[in-house]
């Protein structure tokens, strides 16, 4: 849904920005074919019509990006009419005596709903169209479900461009048309079009990490049994923690090494550069990097599987519980829950970077020689989530949250703790009041992004609490947890929620942190749609504490009670997060 979306969306973003690796940006290979036209369409159409059979989703989505930018362009008026109606011409290109055709449609009934989504909105300011009215709460129940994919996914895209403004985005725009290319395979029939899909590695393992595997076992080893050896090793290695996480294991190394993020579909260049820069290649240290790259991948996997010990976080020099308060107890579960998020995964090498830094000191001894003990390093990974939820709410751009993590990994490598240079794990002012403003204004919950980012920080402020209750233990939370709208989105077939809200406060609290709460999953199936009394007893009976309290606090869930949640709650992160 919005993943691919949100691919696109921060490669355009960083493109040009000096951020990746390559200053043009790659899109994956489309594969057409000629759809059967005779000449009077062919002339009606001034064209020739194709028939996409890889690739649907990806020009569904760039054509969604430019109708959001277009329509937010619109919004700004007169001023960024001229941009607007160049966006326009993009999406529908005009035509002299022809049939006005949009470049991309879809066939059947989800083809009219998003045509009524690119059609030119600057039409409508001129009289003659109409503007775009989004389905209500109603109509979207009634919309299939790749009409509500292709909603959510222009929603995303409009929200985005509104975070960064007119000008950026038609900067963005202008690397859409000047610097993004794409391979276009144009097949003769379906027979071949199947063929050159399965080749280009559709089912087939031909992805990142097989490149890597063949660079470092024999680009970078000499001796041929050497070469098979680690190539033996690398594939047990590979099997015992999965293809994803050995990619990422290597992409790690390159990264922190070049301190460079990698284009879109630039992996594969970014490993080159480092293997050649670290001298891998040129003095056959292949399979010394391999062994560097084992303890990485373990404990990589042992992260994303949620294995890694919770206690760890918790405890002391040999074995003793730590005597800090609970706001001073990092949370492993949010890190690595931020890590899987588009927009913050590049906190997950600082993750890996800090903890096999603290494994590398025994039972508090000082670490690497840096006189820095394992609760120095407990303290720099509770202040670490500081800047994941700072890069989570205020998505700093791709280039920017990169330099942020590898100058927090430059600095507690080279710098002491007197040097006089700035500290990148501490918020500036501006960073920690922009934090606030999306807690407190945000609209979470109304997206698949927004709803995984509400449930992470929900999570981690029960866990919070739950910390007290269990002397300073970390307790890790059931990994299927839901979100649960406790004012429900279908309120309108309640008569009780009628009784207490109106269409206005519902809109504005929906999908406020105040109205949110985690429940497991046959809970929240049992509770469904109901009424606040009937759903009382499901969220007193919850072991998570702001969900039970809830229950106990609250005999009428009105506005005045969301309000009052949802101060509680911005008092409470204010207190996790150290945000003043």
């Amino acid at each position: 849904r919005t993943d691919e979306a949100e691919d696109i969306f921060e490669s355009l973003l960083d493109l040009g920005d000096g951020g990746a690796s390559s200053d043009t940006l790659e899109l994956n290979a489309i594969t057409i074919i000629k759809a059967e036209m005779n000449d009077e369409e062919r002339f009606r159409l001034a064209g020739q019509i194709y028939d996409v059979h890889d690739g649907q989703q990806r020009l569904v989505s760039l054509c969604l990006f430019l109708a959001a930018l277009r329509d937010f362009l619109v919004t700004l008026g007169p001023e960024y009419y001229e941009g607007a109606e160049d966006v326009a011409k993009t999406i529908d290109p005009p035509k002299y005596r022809k049939t006005p055709t949009v470049r991309i449609q879809v066939r059947e009934k989800s083809g009219a709903f998003l045509k009524s989504i690119l059609v030119n909105r600057l039409r409508a300011k001129e009289g003659d169209g109409d503007e775009l009215v989004l389905p209500d709460a109603t109509a979207r129940r009634l919309l299939s479900d790749p009409e509500k994919c292709m909603l959510e996914v222009y929603e995303y895209f409009l929200k985005r461009i509104e975070e960064i403004g007119g000008d950026e985005a038609l900067r963005m725009y202008d690397n859409l048309l000047l610097k993004t290319f794409v391979l276009i395979s144009i097949p003769t029939d379906t027979k071949t079009a199947r063929s050159i899909i399965m080749s280009l590695g559709k089912g087939k393992n031909l992805e990142p990490v097989d490149e890597f595997k063949g660079m470092v076992c024999f680009n970078c080893i000499k001796q041929e049994s050497a070469q098979d050896a680690t190539f033996d090793k690398w594939s047990d290695l590979c099997h015992d923690v999965g293809r994803p996480v050995m990619e990422t294991t290597c992409l790690i190394h390159a990264q922190r090494f070049l301190k460079k993020m990698p284009a879109r579909n630039g992996e594969i260049d970014i490993m080159e550069d480092f293997l050649r820069k670290s001298g891998c290649i040129s003095e056959g240290r292949g399979a010394r990097l391999f062994e560097e790259m084992i303890p990485t991948a373990k404990l990589l996997s042992r992260l994303r599987h949620g294995l890694y010990p919770h206690q760890e976080m918790s405890i002391g020099s040999g074995g003793r519980k730590v005597t800090t308060a609970s706001r001073d107890v990092p949370s492993i579960g949010f890190l690595c829950g931020a890590a899987q998020i588009q927009t913050t995964k590049c906190i997950e090498m600082v993750v890996v970077d800090l903890l096999q830094e603290m494994e590398s000191g025994h039972n508090g001894d000082y670490i690497k020689n840096q006189r820095r003990t394992k609760e120095d390093v407990l303290k720099d990974m509770k202040r670490l989530e500081s800047i994941a939820l700072w890069i989570l709410l205020a998505k700093p751009k791709p280039k920017q949250r990169y330099n942020r993590c590898f100058d927090i990994m430059s600095y507690k490598n080279k710098h002491g703790r007197d040097d006089d240079t700035v500290d990148p794990l501490e918020l500036t002012h501006d960073e920690n009041a922009l934090i606030l403003e999306n807690l407190t204004n945000g609209d979470f919950g109304s997206t698949t992004a927004r709803t995984k980012t509400a449930k992470l920080i929900l999570e981690r402020l029960n866990e919070f609490l739950l910390l007290d209750q269990y002397q300073g233990r970390v307790q890790p939370l059931p990994s299927k947890l839901q979100l649960e709208h406790v004012l429900p989105r279908k309120y309108h077939s309640v008569t009780l929620w009628n009784d207490a809200w109106d269409s206005e406060n519902a809109s504005s609290w929906m999908h406020r942190l105040g109205n949110l709460a985690l429940l497991n999953q046959k809970m929240n199936g049992k509770i469904s749609n109901g009424c606040f009394e009937s759903k009382r007893d499901f969220l007193g009976a919850s072991p998570y504490p702001l969900t039970n309290r809830i229950s106990k606090k609250f005999d009428l869930w009105d506005v005045a009670a969301v309000e009052e949640n949802h101060e509680y709650l911005i008092s409470l992160a204010r207190e996790v997060w150290d945000l003043g």
